[in-house]
């Protein structure tokens, strides 16, 4: 799987990766379009060294193209990835301050947006299951729909 990296300040890199591995819950994501923020623009300016590798893209639109039996996901359905849920149990989070949650690395995308394939996480698959039902019970049909295709 190849997926854009930050090489040297300025360079960015075509790279082969291993294919994510699923977890329970978890679901594998063929990626098919992806914006980057300006956090991404910043590491391409600042550079990475080759221990700490960052894929770029965290803003996701794609497809579901594999899942673990209890993440509920259909094979095929389209999905646009949130690319972090904080926890909701931190100090930050309690305090409306959900960006400086102190799990929010760990429930981000693995791989990313700009990788053939990313795994999104249990966490986030289950939260982005509840959005869309949240949705669909508020009589919010239309709106799920436009998401969704």
């Amino acid at each position: 799987m190849k997926g854009v990296t930050v090489g040297q300040p300025g360079e960015v890199l075509w790279l082969d990766y291993d294919e994510p591995t699923l977890f329970s819950g978890d679901v594998l994501l063929a990626s098919l379009a992806c914006g980057i923020c300006a956090t991404g623009v910043k590491m391409v300016k600042q550079g990475s060294n080759e221990k700490n590798r960052y894929t770029l893209g965290r803003e996701l639109a794609g497809r579901s193209v594999a899942d673990d039996l209890a993440a509920r996901w259909s094979v095929g359905q389209p999905v646009v990835a949130a690319p972090r849920v904080p926890r909701g149990a931190c100090y930050h989070c309690l305090h409306h301050q959900p960006t400086l949650c102190t799990r929010l690395v760990e429930n981000s995308l693995a791989r990313s947006g700009l990788a053939q394939q990313a795994r999104l996480p249990r966490r986030l698959a289950a939260a982005a299951a509840r959005f869309a039902q949240a949705t669909i019970d508020v009589g919010a049909a239309d709106l799920r729909e436009a998401v969704l295709h």
